[in-house]
């Protein structure tokens, strides 16, 4: 080039390890020098990855959203287990057997449709997805389907006004948390929901 910006030295930087992968290479300097956030590990983990992996995809798709990895683990497998630590790895070539478990996405994405019309605050915030989990764990063994199916419809079924008040909700200094105020009026929405459904079932 002929221009006068391209004129001066250059220099050509050579990895020291060249059997090492790019992408590998890339995520060892985010995580010993710049680390990444929460969200870096998913995108990273899906670039290395050749394999199919419904799960990372479902969690990349909710981190690129904002979720933190923590609560987007939680809404594909009831529980905060997808860590930093196993997209690392997943980058290296070691994909976690807990990657590959798909047994609880189809539920996660069932509730979060249900849930979609809360505003994305409160989906990121693993208070709803916690309080899920306690409903879920809460029921028998022979219930846990029926409780995801009930929690389905009582989501679609929240107006306005319950999903305003869920949003608006504050802790108060002194008192109750806004963790606390939230869980409250989702077990009493819950509790009015369930009612509802017995007595029309009793009709």
């Amino acid at each position: 080039k002929d221009e006068e910006k391209y004129k001066g030295e250059f220099y050509l930087i050579y990895a020291l390890n060249e059997e090492i992968a790019v992408s590998r290479m890339f995520s060892e300097i985010n995580i010993c020098t710049n680390p990444w956030k929460g969200g870096d590990f998913p995108k990273g983990a899906k670039m290395a990855c050749k394999e199919e992996l419904p799960l990372l995809d479902f969690i990349v798709e909710l981190t690129e959203e904002g979720y933190p990895l923590p609560t987007a683990s939680k809404w594909g497998t009831f529980k905060a287990g997808i860590t930093k630590e196993i997209m690392a790895d997943a980058m290296a070539g070691k994909i976690s057997d807990k990657l590959r478990k798909t047994n609880g996405l189809e539920r996660g994405r069932r509730l979060l449709k249900a849930a979609e019309h809360l505003s994305k605050e409160i989906l990121k915030s693993r208070t709803l997805i916690d309080w899920i989990i306690y409903q879920y764990d809460e029921a028998d063994d022979d219930q846990k389907g029926a409780t995801i199916d009930n929690l389905v419809k009582f989501f679609s079924s929240l107006n306005k006004e319950k999903a305003e008040q869920i949003e608006k909700a504050k802790g108060q200094r002194g008192g109750d948390t806004k963790e606390t105020i939230i869980n409250r009026l989702l077990n009493n929405f819950y509790e009015q929901y369930t009612q509802s459904q017995s007595t029309s079932t009793d009709e």
